[in-house]
C-alpha cells in the first residue's frame, strides 16, 4: 500500500524542551519517512537523529510517526535521551476521507488559538477531519497557552484583522461554507463582526448553520465568575445568539443571557424557552450544577431543539444527560463540546437525543482517558495543567465511533 505526500516536500515544525544537556546538537530528520501499516492504518515513520561524536556520525534518538489525514504527530523519545518534546505538521498531508463533500464542511470556524495546550484550534480541527469534515480555521486568539496555567501571553484578533482575513477568503471565492462555529473571544468588535460575516454567509446559503459557544464563565462552588470583559455580554445577547441556529452555555452562560437564575430543572426547561425565543432552535446546557435522578456523582446536561413544521406548529424535543463527574479542571471541554455536536448533529440533524449520547459518550472517553494519564505522570500529587492536557490524539477512534456509555432521557 502507498503512502503519497500532499506536498513534495515535508515541512516539520518541532518544539523540544531540553533536560539537563542543553547544549546538545539540535535533532533532525533522518532521510525519507519509511512507510508502514497497521490494520487498516497506513503511516509514516521518520528516525530523529542528532550528530553524535561517540557514534562517529549521527545516533537515533527517537522515532515520529504520522498518519496521513490526521495532522497531529507521535513523538517517541526513550527516557535515557535528554530530549522531550512534541511537534506538528502543518499541510503536509490531504484531507481526510470525504473532506471535499459539499454536504460536510464546516469551513470557517473560530476559535482559540494557544500554541501550547488542549483548549485551541487544532484539536477541534483534528476532530473534525477525523469525522469527515473540511475546515478553515480563524484564530480569535493567539495565545502561548491556554488560560488554565499560570502565566499566558498572546495576542487577541480584533474586528478589522478579522475582516481582513475574510475579504482574503471572498477575493478567492472560497467563502463557501455549510457551518460556522465560534467559541472563545475577548474583543466586543471582533463578535460584531462575526455577526456581520454569518449574516452575509446566510445570503449566500440559506441552510448554514451556525453554532455559537458563547464563552463567558462558568461557576465554581456555586457561584458564578465572568472570565472575559464584561462588554462582550450585550453583545453576545443582543447580536450574537439572534443569529444562530445552536448554541452551548453553561449554566452560568445562559443565566447571565437570560437574566434569570436556575435552581430547579424545571427553571432550565424555562431558560432554554426563552433562548429558543431568542432566536436558536438548539439550545443545549453542557453543564449545571443541578441534581439528576442518578444523584450528586453525575453532572447534569440538558437539551432542547424546536422544529417548526410546514403548518407552521412548533415541535420541541427536550432531554436530560448524566454523566459521571471527574474530578479534575479540565480546560478545553467546551470547545469539544462544541464541536462534537456540530458534528452529531449534522449526522442525526432531527435526532438531539441520538447526537447528545455520542457528543457525551465520546467526552467521557476523553476525559477517562486524559485523567488516567494524568495521575500515572503525577505519581500521586495532584495532576497540574500541563498534565491534564486532552488526550485527543489518542482517543482518535473514540472520536470516529464513540461507545454509547451515557443515555440521554427524553423529557
Amino acid at each position: 500500500m502507498e503512502v503519497k505526500l500532499w506536498a513534495t516536500r515535508v515541512e516539520l515544525a518541532l518544539c523540544f524542551e531540553l533536560g539537563e544537556d542543553a547544549a546538545a546538537p539540535a535533532p533532525s530528520l533522518a532521510g525519507p519517512p519509511a512507510a508502514a501499516v497497521a490494520g487498516d492504518s497506513q503511516y509514516l515513520v521518520w528516525s530523529l537523529v542528532r550528530p553524535s561524536e561517540a557514534a562517529h556520525g549521527a545516533e537515533q534518538i527517537g522515532k515520529i510517526t504520522a498518519w496521513p489525514g490526521f495532522p497531529l504527530l507521535r513523538v517517541h523519545i526513550p527516557r535515557r535521551n535528554t530530549l522531550r518534546g512534541n511537534a506538528a505538521l502543518p499541510s503536509c498531508y490531504p484531507p481526510a476521507a470525504g473532506a471535499g463533500a459539499s454536504d460536510s464542511r464546516p469551513r470557517g470556524d473560530n476559535v482559540a488559538r494557544p500554541a501550547h495546550g488542549a483548549a485551541r484550534a487544532e484539536p477541534v480541527t483534528v476532530l473534525f477531519q477525523v469525522l469527515g469534515f473540511e475546515v478553515d480555521t480563524v484564530n480569535s486568539v493567539q495565545f502561548s497557552n491556554h488560560t488554565g496555567y499560570a502565566h499566558w501571553k498572546g495576542q487577541v484578533l480584533n474586528s478589522d484583522e478579522l475582516h481582513e482575513l475574510y475579504e482574503g477568503l471572498k477575493l478567492n471565492n472560497v467563502n463557501q461554507y455549510d457551518y460556522v462555529l465560534t467559541g472563545y473571544t475577548r474583543d466586543t468588535s471582533f463578535l460584531a463582526m462575526v455577526v456581520d460575516i454569518v449574516q452575509e454567509l446566510k445570503q449566500q446559503n440559506s441552510n448554514l448553520v451556525y453554532v455559537c459557544d458563547p464563552v463567558m464563565g462558568d461557576k465554581w462552588k456555586g457561584e458564578g465568575s465572568m472570565y472575559v470583559p464584561k462588554d462582550l455580554l450585550p453583545v453576545y445577547r443582543d447580536k450574537v445568539v439572534p443569529v444562530a441556529d445552536i448554541i452551548t452555555p453553561n449554566q452560568f452562560e445562559a443565566e447571565l443571557l437570560t437574566g434569570r437564575k436556575i435552581h430547579t430543572e424545571k427553571e432550565a426547561l424555562e431558560v432554554m424557552d426563552m433562548l429558543h425565543a431568542m432566536g436558536p432552535e438548539t439550545v443545549v446546557i453542557t453543564s449545571s450544577d443541578l441534581q439528576g435522578p442518578l444523584g450528586n456523582d453525575y453532572l447534569i446536561a440538558l437539551g432542547s431543539h424546536r422544529k417548526t413544521k410546514a403548518d407552521g406548529t412548533k415541535v420541541t424535543q427536550r432531554i436530560r444527560v448524566e454523566s459521571p463527574k471527574v474530578d479534575a479542571d479540565f480546560v478545553g471541554t467546551g470547545d469539544l463540546f462544541a464541536a462534537m455536536l456540530l458534528a452529531w448533529t449534522h449526522k442525526h440533524p432531527n435526532n438531539l437525543k441520538v447526537a447528545c449520547e455520542k457528543t457525551v459518550s465520546a467526552m467521557q472517553h476523553v476525559l477517562q482517558r486524559t485523567i488516567t494519564s494524568a495521575k500515572a505522570q503525577a505519581g500521586g500529587n495532584k495532576p497540574n495543567s500541563a498534565q491534564l492536557e486532552l488526550r485527543m490524539v489518542q482517543s482518535k477512534k473514540d472520536i470516529e465511533n464513540p461507545d454509547i456509555i451515557v443515555k440521554a432521557a427524553v423529557l
